[in-house]
C-alpha cells in the first residue's frame, strides 16, 4: 500500500490569488501559449468524501493508497488521453470555505465529490453554493457520487436540483472510489466534457 504525504502550503494560499492561473514564470500568456497550458480544475466537496484519494488515484494510476486529510489544498499536474491538467485538491472543512473562493478565478471546470454518508443538507447547499458561483457557474462541472452499497438514497435527484441555476455543461454520476476501473471512468467523462463538440477547447 502506498501512502500519500502532503506538504502544508497554509502559507502559500494568501499569494495563490495574486498569481494569474493561466501564467507561467518567465513566460508570456500570448493567445497561442494559453491553448497549450494545462486546464485548472477544482476538485471540491465535504471532508473526507475522498478527494485527495481521487486526486492521486488519477495521478499515480492506482488506488491502493492511504492519504491524509488536507488542511489547506494539493495541487497535482494530471495527463489523461486526450488532456493535461493541473488539479486543486481543495479542503472540505467548512472553516477552510471562507479561504476557498481565492482559488476560483482562471478555473477552466469543477469537480464535486460527495460522499453519500456525509450531512446531505450541507452537501447540497455547497454543492449549490459552488455551481451558482460568478466564477464557476458557466464551467463544466462533473459531480462524482460515491457508490455505497449500504447506502440507498435520492443523491441523484437532489444533485440536478442544486444545479438548476449552473449554465455550463454538467454530469452526474457514480463513482467507486477504491476500484481503479470506476476511477478512470471519471477522469474520461471530463475529458469528454472538455470535447470539442461540447464546445470547449
Amino acid at each position: 500500500m502506498t501512502s500519500v504525504s502532503h506538504v502544508n502550503k497554509n502559507d502559500r494560499c494568501d499569494f495563490i490569488s495574486l498569481v494569474p492561473c493561466n501564467c507561467i514564470m518567465g513566460g508570456t500568456c500570448s493567445g497561442a501559449s494559453l491553448k497549450n497550458l494545462p486546464k485548472k480544475i477544482l476538485i471540491v466537496g465535504n471532508s473526507g468524501a475522498g478527494k485527495t484519494h481521487l486526486l492521486y488515484s488519477w495521478l499515480l494510476g492506482r488506488n491502493d493508497l492511504e492519504t491524509v486529510p488536507t488542511d489547506s489544498f494539493n495541487v497535482e499536474r494530471i495527463v489523461s488521453d486526450t488532456c493535461v491538467y493541473m488539479m486543486w485538491d481543495l479542503c472540505g472543512c467548512k472553516d477552510f470555505r471562507l479561504k476557498r473562493r481565492q482559488f476560483f478565478h482562471g478555473t477552466d471546470g469543477v469537480v464535486y465529490v460527495i460522499d453519500p454518508t456525509s450531512d446531505s443538507v450541507d452537501a447540497i447547499d455547497d454543492l449549490t453554493l459552488v455551481s451558482s458561483d460568478r466564477d464557476l457557474h458557466h464551467l463544466p462541472c462533473l459531480v462524482l457520487i460515491s457508490r455505497r452499497n449500504d447506502v440507498k438514497t435520492d443523491w441523484l435527484v437532489r444533485v440536478k436540483d442544486a444545479l438548476r441555476s449552473h449554465s455550463g455543461a454538467t454530469h452526474v454520476m457514480d463513482v467507486d472510489i477504491v476500484d481503479q476501473k470506476s476511477i478512470n471512468d471519471a477522469l474520461r467523462q471530463l475529458d469528454r466534457m472538455f470535447a470539442p463538440t461540447n464546445g470547449h477547447q
